[in-house]
């Protein structure tokens, strides 16, 4: 959205802001939006402007504000935490400065796959456009923002960056779409939190009602509740975005909300009902009277057990709806999308994805090679797996989580890299402090920071730590 004198919604919106250190900045666009806020690139690269709003208006400064800016900077905010912080604070308005680099959109952006002008672009979605023309321009549009592997990816990191915020007892309290940025460009995934001025200690954050409308916990909405922001209110924001995001329809929207729609004439006092959880969740396996007809069981099929598992343990009236302590944590749910993440494949042909390890794609019926691995523990016990589609020629990453088992300090590392060439397997280790032997079917086991072999199976062999993987297993399935 350009910035105009006027601006939107009939306000009056500043086109320059000036810091405590009389810099000045241009306001060039709005990138994000929340209830108490809005968020706008400007003319200096990498800083943003985070401006507070109250009733639509934006507000002025005050000596409570500042301080509540200036006192982020002694929370125990991990150092190498990508969160956006008050670098100054404005004198004007109530708002700060804050660095952002300059090719990251929300995730709102992101992932916003609403739009019907995706054009198809394989034979496969051709031939599901005729049959169903909804869940062509969904799968087209998932693939055109870069599939679940993407969405599942930036999710995991978000969800290790709301863990470690959760570690040094830190509550997010306003999770949303609109709050989380990612790399613009599908070629990188990196992720920060923005907008971080409700951030504080859970005692503190309790006794405040914050939330964005449509997915705040429902303690917090209902008014006879009317809990504050805890650990378990950012697990079920974060569930809401996630689940949100994805299939582009709201967990509480079903058949009977529909029906209520219809019959109280009232959207608001329905959407109300909704958010405090009067309605069973559209998957719910114990009660089907607000069951999501329609396009409810392509995602059902979309999303994998493991994580539909935890939608579950969050929606559910007999789970975490009503009992927050049973809801699954931010670390819960990391190791769950990183599980996902490593056993999901795409198919070269109709770019959709699947999990696991068979070679035929179940969209398509298309054949293609997998490249699977599976680390065990030392008493043989399956430690960590990953699935992925190759080509000849193709680089494969594989990360450490699979000779560590999962770490969200971790998540970034990379152990060894791989290629499938015509010669055969070729793998080389790029973590250096590894300490590992190599070995195939026809050779035995060898030192070495690479490795190369003709045949189909290879093995790696872990040394020395006592809490890493003993033995990996690398296929190629043609």
């Amino acid at each position: 959205m350009e910035i105009t004198e006027q601006g939107v919604d009939g306000f009056v919106q500043p086109t320059e802001c000036v810091d405590e250190f009389k810099h000045k900045y241009r306001l060039l666009k709005e990138i994000a939006r929340g209830g108490q806020g809005a968020v706008y690139r400007t003319h200096a690269p990498r800083l943003v402007i985070k401006l507070e709003l109250s009733d639509h208006r934006f507000v002025q400064a005050s000596k409570a504000a500042r301080d509540k800016y200036l006192s982020l900077r002694l929370l125990p905010i991990p150092k190498d935490l990508p969160i956006t912080l008050p670098l100054a604070v404005l004198e004007k308005y109530s708002g700060y400065v804050m660095r952002l680099m300059d090719d990251m959109i929300s995730f709102r952006d992101a992932f916003n796959c609403n739009g019907d002008d995706a054009p198809i672009e394989n034979e496969w979605l051709e031939n599901i456009a005729t049959q169903n023309q909804n869940i062509a321009i969904i799968c087209c549009n998932l693939i055109k923002h870069g599939g679940m592997r993407r969405f599942w990816q930036a999710y995991m990191k978000t969800a290790c960056l709301l863990a470690r915020l959760h570690e040094v007892g830190l509550v997010y309290c306003d999770f949303s779409a609109n709050n989380v940025f990612i790399s613009d460009s599908q070629e990188f995934c990196n992720v920060w939190l923005i907008d971080a001025d409700n951030l504080d200690f859970e005692e503190n954050t309790c006794q405040h009602r914050v939330w964005t409308p449509g997915i705040g916990a429902p303690e917090i909405i209902d008014e006879y509740v009317a809990k504050g922001c805890t650990f378990y209110s950012d697990c079920y924001a974060f569930a809401a975005t996630l689940f949100q995001q994805l299939t582009h329809h709201h967990p509480f929207e079903g058949e009977l909300f529909d029906e209520q729609v219809e019959e109280l004439d009232d959207i608001v006092q329905v959407e109300y009902l909704r958010d405090c959880g009067e309605y069973p969740w559209v998957f719910d396996t114990t009660d089907d009277s607000n069951i999501w007809s329609g396009d409810g069981d392509f995602y059902q099929n979309l999303i994998p057990p493991r994580l539909m598992a935890l939608l579950n343990e969050t929606f559910s009236a007999e789970e975490g709806l009503f009992h927050k302590q049973r809801r699954p944590s931010m670390a819960e749910w990391a190791y769950s999308l990183a599980r996902s993440l490593d056993e999901t494949v795409r198919c070269p042909k109709c770019q959709m994805e699947r999990y696991g390890k068979k070679t035929v794609c179940p969209w398509c019926d298309h054949e293609h090679p997998l490249l699977t691995i599976t680390s065990y523990s030392q008493n043989g016990e399956i430690w960590w797996q990953l699935a992925h589609e190759i080509e000849l020629g193709q680089n494969i990453s594989i990360p450490l989580r699979l000779v560590n088992g999962f770490k969200v300090r971790e998540i970034d590392e990379v152990a060894f890299t791989m290629q499938w060439t015509a010669n055969g397997i070729y793998i080389h280790k790029t973590k250096e402090s590894l300490s590992i032997e190599f070995a195939d079917r026809k050779m035995g086991r060898v030192a070495a920071s690479g490795f190369e072999t003709t045949e189909d199976t290879l093995y790696i062999y872990c040394l020395g730590n006592g809490n890493t993987a003993k033995r990996i297993e690398v296929r190629l399935i043609k």
